[in-house]
């Protein structure tokens, strides 16, 4: 999908950050019905790891400066 001249929304935001240095922009994930893996990834210092990295590579790769993760535990 094109956005605003670029394909992809993360491209557009990326292009609108570099036209806009002081925005901060941030990743959410989970919350709501999404949080349901969480407690499993929680429990493994090798999947925590492993998500570290791959958060960090995808902030990386669309200059996203973090992440906002919701888990709801019962």
């Amino acid at each position: 999908m094109e956005v605003d001249g670029e394909k992809g929304c993360l491209a557009a935001v990326a292009k609108l950050k570099t036209e806009n240095p002081h925005i901060k922009t941030i990743v959410s994930i989970g919350g709501g019905g999404s949080s349901n893996e969480f407690p499993g990834l929680a429990e493994s210092e090798d999947a925590r790891e492993t998500f570290a990295q791959q958060i960090k590579e995808f902030c990386d790769t669309h200059q996203l400066d973090g992440v906002d993760s919701e888990c709801a535990l019962k």
